[in-house]
This record gives C-alpha cells, structure tokens and sequence, in this order.
C-alpha cells in the first residue's frame, strides 16, 4: 500500500461506518472529517503527479483490474476533489476548533485547492481555469465572512508572535497539531 495507505483508510472507513451504533448525526460528522483527508490526499498527490487514478473505494491485493487502473484525467481528479471538500463543508461543524477538522477548515482548504487548480491552468492555457479561480473567490469569501478567524496583530512582532507561541493562536492558525 505504501504511500497510498492513508487512502486505503479513508476509503476502509467511508465503506464501513454505517455499520457502526451510533446517531445519523455522529456519522455525517465523520464522513465530513474523511472526505477532507481523502481530498488532501488527492491533492496532494495531483501536485506531485499530475494525473493519477480516483478510487472511491478499498483496493484488495487481489483486486488487479483495479490496481492496473490508468491515471485519469486531471480535470476528473479535481472535480471529484471539490465535491468532497463540498461535502466535508456541509457535514463538519462550524465551532472554531484548532485542532479539529471543521467547516472553516474545509472552506479554506478548498479555497486553496481551488487557487491552485485555477492558476495551473490559467498560466498552462488550459480549459476550466475561470470555474476554479470562481470557486476559489466563492470559498474564501464565505470563510472570511463567516469563520471568525482574523490576521494576528497583537503584539509589537506579530508575525514573530505568531509562530513563537507556545499554543496554536487562534485568530489566525485554522489548524494546528499540538505536540
């Protein structure tokens, strides 16, 4: 599985959750939290690779046929990546959290991937740029209306501040992983 392994998870647990006892609620909470980490696998690995094959679903080793698949088209990857991440927003809650997934997590990465995917193609002279830089304004708008989060200030080094805190600060930093 290798480098491919935290995919095989997200795809394991999105196949297997309804099997779990708990409230419709709990599990639209974590299908929006796998959704985000299968569209930052993807694309992360659109920006290393290019193309590459979508799966939606558990590979076995003996499942050939699918592991043999071709890379798809770009396009396909990146849609598919947006309508997780349109998915992940609408199920994540909206509590600042940081470090949890939310919907404001979900916002601003979709307005990354969005940027990004609408300026390789602008400046390649591809098709479909406008529908992501669109997208990309849409997100982050929402997210600098809605979410509360703010530039830091504070202090007379802000910046400095910033990435010398001791804990994530939660004006700016939308997710952070506490050690």
């Amino acid at each position: 599985i290798g480098a491919w392994r935290d995919l095989f998870r997200v795809n394991y647990f999105l196949e297997n959750m309804d099997r779990a006892a708990c409230p419709p609620e709990v599990k639209n909470h974590y299908r929006g939290i796998a959704r985000f980490w299968r569209a930052l696998f993807y694309f992360d690995k659109v920006k290393r690779y290019g193309d590459v094959p979508w799966y939606d679903q558990v590979l076995n080793s003996n499942d050939d046929k699918l592991l043999a698949k071709p890379r798809q088209d770009r396009e396909i990857i990146m849609d598919s990546v947006m309508r997780d991440l349109d998915k992940a927003i609408g199920m994540l809650p909206t509590k600042k959290d940081q470090v949890r997934v939310t919907k404001w997590t979900a916002l601003a990465l979709k307005s990354r991937v969005a940027l990004y995917e609408g300026t390789f193609r602008k400046y390649r002279g591809m098709n479909d740029a406008e529908k992501y830089l669109k997208q990309a304004v849409a997100a982050g708008e929402q997210f600098i209306d809605n979410s509360g989060y703010r530039l830091y200030t504070n202090g007379a080094e802000p910046y400095r501040t910033l990435f010398n805190s001791i804990d994530a600060v939660g004006d700016e930093i939308i997710l952070a992983k506490r050690h």
